[in-house]
């Protein structure tokens, strides 16, 4: 256990110049006063002193003593304050653990503090005692102070964590009196009537601001709803509670003042920092909030929040230094110093701060402390002081002036990071050889993000694999925003590497494209496609006359294109204006002309009165109408089930899982809608108890997974009643050691993209459910209204009429496919979960795919598509079909969060084209299926492009002759490529398994799912009472050699050795 050095003083009592002894000098002054309230909570001063009392004496009879230190890791909520206050009434020192972090951090942070218990809502995972808090409301309250040895202020309160440059973290030990001494400052003396947020990052010392700076002195702690201090959420807060005081990192403001700058109305004070201040944005501020007092703090975590502070007025916008950082706070030394002598006013050197708020040092870190705080004699008297690393000056009117770093540290949006640890991180990765961490910034000098260049053995590693591999060892603040393999560093004439190098090639590449003189688009909407192509491919360096997938873009990564374009440009950009103009210099101007075809009010997502009522019925159109139609006239039919299957290793919280499903349904308006079918397709938002009476069924196990699998499958695969409201049900099936997980959702409120939304809305649910609380979703789910109002506004941005006409060209007379005779009679659905045939491509042999798509300049997508084609000739001896091919319409702002079935299904015609590439030499074949492709691809893209258009009506503007059978396509595509999210439960490891539909959708449906080791399995569903076991094998077999001889003459070589051969 770390002990630190505490000073105590006789008896027991409350000290004036400790946290909890001012706390209880408040609570005695105002006891029925609300100290905190929010989250439909109000709690008096007395009621957190009461039964902060009660769980300080348990936290001594566990054997906390002064000078521990208690590391607590609770959501920010009323317990995680009584918990705070009860381990400084035990004379200990506490370290707030965000939950959400990596559990590797925390684990690193209590192993660091050496704390010997922490307090937690359970002891999963944990490798030290825990203390589990009751919850307050059932605690019962003391008046009476814990038998505690007394303390004082030079006693450690709470432990900070910072940034290191070794690469670990580094613990600040920071003392009572740093926090009460904020107190005594006369600019920071209206806490004692302020209402604030407590909205800053549980581990960070502005945290300390906020809920420390009102609780002793009398305000009002605000609990937020939300995890995201929003302009919104500020005014919601203002109206609700009265709000008056706040604190915002300077790039927080900024984004406010940008946004939303009325949004600051009914506050008193606003105190920024945490970043050198925008003179732009301050002024803007002030003229428009003259009455409300603008305060700009400084200081680093070792000075304890703040080290000076500065009341801003206008005239400080024009000083050519900046703003000033002002002057110290009550009992704190600051100085500007210069080889170990003070400098004088305009004299630049190293800011340095002393007095009651330094901390006593980085614990365990002898060396380090004596590094950075360090003895100085100064006016004759000797004083210790903090090297902050930041270089500044005095002004002449005796103000501190900031002139920037010194060293590898810098601040991003008010956290202070060390390059080092990064690279600490990054280095130890699998395949990585070296890497460079380096700040990019503004043309201010503001760091706005940071880029991380790696050099790497072997060609297997992935940038987006080793994205993932950091974000399980780092908080998200630390994570790079952009993450680059380079075959080696540039270096300097001293041989060291050259960072400013590698960030000017950076920002150079990171420039928009170049637009053609014919363009008419704004500059500001030029650069903003430009800046959005290049980060979605990768690449900023993208050239204005080359389409977007011969770049590597997917059709996912167009919708990912458009989606975040609708975002900054509050209209919608439909994925097909991309598609049909896949080059950047042709989209911007399409994206100009699609613009202007909407009001600008209509679109703009964040107006109120755009916001449609969520509770009013739903029209529904294209495949969600087909789903309630088909469930009107066969409501046996199992095709339109959703089957989503989980292994749990570990155990398994029951409870946890059903009130988390019940979460997850509550949160989707699609999940507990009523559909019905007459006398149009709609949905009916239900209440939010419109869930099925019993979530989740729990199954007995006979012991054998295979058993235990097909009594899952059978529970699962049952009618759904969408019409009552029954939309899914789930099944989890305990095992020794393991569990089996079940959902079965109905296709009308689900499709392949809402598999991942479902996935992370349930790990959210359930972590927070097995910890005790319910879950506070970070983002609101979109309404059923919101996303239709948003799918109409897409429609009317497009010409509709031109995509009508292309279909009615281009699927004319096109012949249905012959599978050779009808499959076998009986019942149409799967009763077991009997293998299908298939199709496996080893990571190596797609990377081969892949190599041939960028040949043929298309994606891969379109090279599988093409391969399942030849296939079919193959098979079936015939040249000219449709294939049918689901694309996901996710190019909607709502659509991130939104689960619910937002797909159409185009088709894509298939001509003769002169047969199959045939035996020729090589130089010919490779000539003939580049031919092949790219008629492929221009199929394809045509179809894409025309997509808005829902199946039904194409179907009725084609008019193809009826025969019972789904019309224009018999067989579908689909590559099933959504980036799914896992599941993440607390103690289990859960390993997604693939099972079959209990119907296929189509005649013959083929999938290719990718696998979590690299590669891809491509799966042959069909309908046995249209297609026979047999014509099935023969459309595989040819499948697989015809992707064996791609393969095996593709640029890059991965022979492929066929089952047969095998």
């Amino acid at each position: 256990m770390t002990v630190i050095p505490v000073l105590p003083a006789a008896g027991i009592g409350v000290a004036r110049d400790t946290i909890s002894g001012r706390f209880s000098l408040q609570a005695a002054r105002h006891g029925d006063r609300a100290a905190m309230v929010g989250q439909g909570q109000r709690v008096t001063y007395r009621e957190l002193d009461e039964v902060s009392n009660t769980l300080a004496r348990q936290l001594i009879r566990c054997g906390v003593r002064p000078g521990d230190v208690v590391p607590v890791c609770l959501p920010r909520s009323v317990s995680l304050v009584v918990c705070l206050l009860a381990v400084l009434k035990a004379g200990a020192a506490y370290s707030v653990l965000p939950p959400d972090w990596p559990l590797a951090r925390r684990l690193e942070i209590v192993w660091q503090s050496g704390a010997a218990l922490l307090v937690a809502p359970s002891e999963d995972g944990w490798r030290t005692p825990v203390f589990r808090p009751p919850a307050w409301e059932d605690t019962t309250g003391s008046p009476e102070l814990p038998e505690a040895p007394r303390i004082t202020g030079e006693a450690a309160a709470a432990l900070f964590f910072t940034s290191g440059s070794t690469g670990a973290p580094k613990a600040v030990v920071s003392p009572h009196r740093g926090t009460v001494r904020l107190l005594d400052d006369p600019l920071l003396a209206s806490f004692s009537q302020g209402v604030m947020p407590l909205n800053a990052a549980l581990a960070w010392d502005a945290f300390s601001l906020e809920l420390w700076g009102v609780l002793l002195s009398g305000g009002t702690s605000v609990l937020p709803d939300s995890p995201y201090l929003l302009p919104g959420e500020l005014r919601a807060m203002i109206s609700s509670h009265g709000v008056n005081t706040l604190w915002l990192t300077s790039s927080l403001f900024n984004m406010f003042v940008d946004e939303d700058p009325l949004c600051f109305e009914g506050l008193t004070m606003l105190l920024i920092g945490g970043e050198r201040l925008s003179p732009w944005h301050v002024r803007d501020f002030l003229d428009r909030h003259p009455g409300i007092r603008l305060v700009n703090g400084y200081g680093p975590v070792e000075s304890t929040v703040f080290a000076t502070v500065h009341d801003v007025v206008p005239a400080d916008c024009d000083r050519e230094a900046g703003v000033p950082l002002g002057r110290p706070v009550a009992r704190t030394d600051v100085y500007v110093m210069a080889d170990g002598t003070p400098c004088g006013a305009g004299q630049r050197g190293e800011i340095c701060i002393g007095g009651d708020g330094l901390a006593h040092g980085y614990l365990a870190r002898p060396e380090l402390t004596a590094e950075k705080f360090v003895p100085h004699r100064v006016d004759g008297r000797e004083i210790r002081l903090y090297r902050t690393g930041d270089i500044g000056h005095w002004s002449e009117d005796g103000l501190l002036m900031f002139d920037g770093r010194q060293g590898r540290q810098v601040k991003l949006r008010g956290n202070r990071i060390e390059l080092h640890e990064i690279e600490a991180a990054f280095r130890v990765l699998d395949g990585v050889t070296g890497c460079v961490a380096v700040a990019m910034r503004d043309d201010q000098g503001l760091v706005r993000s940071i880029a991380l260049f790696f050099t790497a053995r072997g060609s297997a590693v992935s940038e987006r694999a080793l994205r993932q591999q950091l974000s399980e060892r780092l908080p998200g603040h630390l994570v790079p925003a952009h993450i680059e393999r380079v075959t080696r560093f540039p270096l300097t004439a001293s041989g060291k590497v050259d960072q400013t190098a590698l960030a000017e090639a950076l920002a150079a590449r990171r420039a928009p494209a170049e637009q053609p003189s014919t363009a008419t688009a704004l500059p500001s909407t030029a650069e903003l496609v430009a800046q959005v192509f290049g980060e979605v491919l990768g690449r900023p360096d993208v050239p204005s006359d080359v389409s977007f997938f011969a770049l590597g873009g997917t059709s996912l990564d167009a919708g990912r294109v458009c989606v975040r374009l609708s975002r900054h440009l509050h209209r919608t950009v439909p994925v097909s204006l991309l598609i049909a103009n896949p080059t950047l210099g042709t989209f911007t101007p399409s994206v100009m002309t699609a613009l202007s075809r909407t009001a600008p009010t209509s679109g703009d997502p964040a107006r109120p009165d755009s916001v449609p009522d969520p509770s009013v019925p739903v029209h529904l159109t294209g495949t969600a109408a087909g789903f309630v139609m088909a469930r009107e006239f066969d409501p046996d039919d199992l095709a339109a089930l959703c089957l989503l299957v989980w292994k749990l290793e570990g155990p398994v919280d029951v409870a946890a899982m059903e009130q988390a499903l019940r979460d997850v349904g509550r949160r989707h308006q699609a999940l507990h809608a009523r559909y019905s079918a007459v006398p149009r397709p709609v949905a009916r938002p239900g209440a939010d108890d419109g869930l099925p009476p019993k979530a989740l069924t729990v199954l007995a196990s006979d012991g054998h997974e295979a058993a235990d699998r097909e009594l899952l499958y059978d529970r699962l695969v049952q009618p759904l009643a969408i019409e009552r409201g029954e939309v899914w049900r789930g099944a989890l099936l305990p095992s020794r050691g393991h569990a089996l997980l079940g959902l079965a959702v109905h296709h009308v409120a689900f499709d392949g993209w809402s598999q991942g939304i479902l996935a992370e809305d349930l790990s959210y649910a359930y972590e927070a459910r097995s910890r005790g609380g319910a879950p506070r979703f970070p983002v609101p789910a979109p309404s059923l209204a919101e996303v239709a109002r948003q799918r109409r506004l897409r429609q009317a941005s497009v010409d509709l009429a031109a995509q009508r006409r292309f279909w009615e060209e281009t699927l004319a007379g096109l012949p249905a496919l012959d599978f050779g005779g009808r499959g076998r009679s009986g019942l149409p659905a799967r009763a077991s979960l009997e293998p299908l045939p298939d199709v496996a491509l080893t990571a190596e042999e797609l990377e081969a795919v892949d190599a041939v798509a960028a040949r043929a300049d298309t994606t891969r997508f379109v090279v599988l598509l093409d391969v399942y084609a030849q296939a079919l000739r193959t098979a079936l001896g015939q040249a000219e079909f449709g294939i049918g091919v689901p694309v996901a319409q996710r190019d909607l702002a709502a659509a991130d969060h939104a689960v619910g079935c937002l797909i159409n299904v185009v088709c894509v015609p298939f001509a003769d084209e002169g047969g199959q590439v045939g035996p020729a030499d090589g130089a010919d074949r490779a000539h003939g299926r580049r031919a092949l492709l790219r008629s492929t691809h221009a199929g394809v893209m045509g179809a894409f492009a025309a997509q808005d258009i829902p199946f039904q009506e194409v179907v009725r503007a084609v008019g193809p002759a009826r025969s019972g059978r789904t019309p224009l396509f018999q067989t579908m595509f689909a590559l099933q490529d959504t980036g799914q999210r896992p599941l993440s439960l607390p103690g289990c490891r859960a390993e997604r398994l693939h099972v079959p539909t209990p119907r296929a959708m189509n005649e013959l449906v083929v999938e290719a799912w990718p696998q979590p080791a690299g590669g891809l399995r491509i799966v042959f569903d069909f309908q046995p009472e249209s297609v026979s076991e047999a014509t099935v094998d023969a459309v595989r077999d040819a499948y697989e050699k015809t992707l064996a001889v791609l393969v095996r003459e593709a640029p890059v070589r991965s022979p492929r050795v066929t089952s047969q051969e095998r």
